[in-house]
């Protein structure tokens, strides 16, 4: 497989910056998401770091630790639970969330009781995403080493595809359906909602039986020419979904491209 020369570059600047930020006073862990992680990272991309500390350093202990890094350095956000902060490193823009290492331990240690629950797949989404979908720069504690063990079972499989499958046969599939209903009422600003609510648990669905934790859609299209189990031609049914506006002409045609899609998932669910 050819290698994404861009992706490399990238990867190697946050290295730099994580093992800087490893240094801080308090942290445990330092974890690179988003494109670059997941191998996409192209000349527009930003580098998304996470740093889990048992406290939040000051802007000036930040500078004086990650002087090299930190042209034009600023707070974009800032509470009780989240520090943001960004900056720009050799041309790159760069985005530093500090959260709380405490909150993530406990968390883990509740997977790691059964690392295999469900439930941590639909109400613990960005925890998940932490441990399965990050490039590791600095785990002091050794903690994700949770990431081997974490996976869906089929029981676990099977009630995501069956709670998800249930809300779009509702929406589309039965007789006098919720979008059918909305229809009549003209209500388009609320089936707007409910078009894109379900493309979700479309998406939710189709990465579930190929064994994946489903996030959000970014990377979706390029992440699905690897699944084994799709639909036929389903990143273009998605693109042409996605390349649709929000008139009533635009939204029945997106309706008739999910409905699709709902069907044709259906005999893979099976499988």
């Amino acid at each position: 497989m050819k290698k994404n020369k861009f992706n490399q570059l990238l990867l190697k600047k946050s290295v730099e910056i994580g093992k800087a930020l490893a240094n801080l006073k308090g942290v445990k862990i330092v974890m690179l998401e988003g494109s670059i992680a997941l191998g996409y990272g192209d000349k527009d991309s930003d580098i998304d770091l996470v740093v889990l500390s048992n406290r939040f350093p000051s802007l000036t202990e930040i500078k004086n630790k990650l002087h090299d890094f930190t042209q034009g350095i600023k707070v974009t956000q800032s509470n009780i639970a989240w520090l943001q902060i960004q900056f720009m490193y050799k041309n790159s823009e760069v985005n530093v969330g500090f959260g709380k290492y405490e909150d993530f331990r406990k968390d883990v240690k509740e997977i790691n009781k059964n690392p295999k629950n469900p439930l941590f797949f639909i109400y613990k989404k960005h925890i998940l995403n932490w441990i399965l979908n990050t490039k590791i720069i600095f785990d002091r504690d050794n903690i994700l080493k949770i990431r081997g063990k974490v996976k869906l079972t089929e029981k676990g499989k099977g009630e995501n595809i069956s709670r998800f499958y249930m809300e779009l046969k509702k929406y589309f599939l039965k007789e006098n359906s919720s979008i059918q209903i909305e229809i009549k009422r003209g209500n388009y600003l609320f089936i707007n909602h409910l078009v894109y609510e379900s493309l979700n648990k479309v998406l939710e669905i189709l990465y579930t039986i190929n064994n994946k934790f489903y996030r959000y859609p970014k990377w979706v299209l390029k992440d699905i020419n690897k699944f084994k189990k799709k639909p036929k031609n389903v990143g273009n049914v998605l693109q042409a979904i996605s390349k649709l506006g929000n008139s009533k002409s635009d939204l029945n045609k997106k309706i008739k491209l999910i409905k699709f899609l709902v069907k044709k998932l259906r005999p893979l669910m099976k499988k």
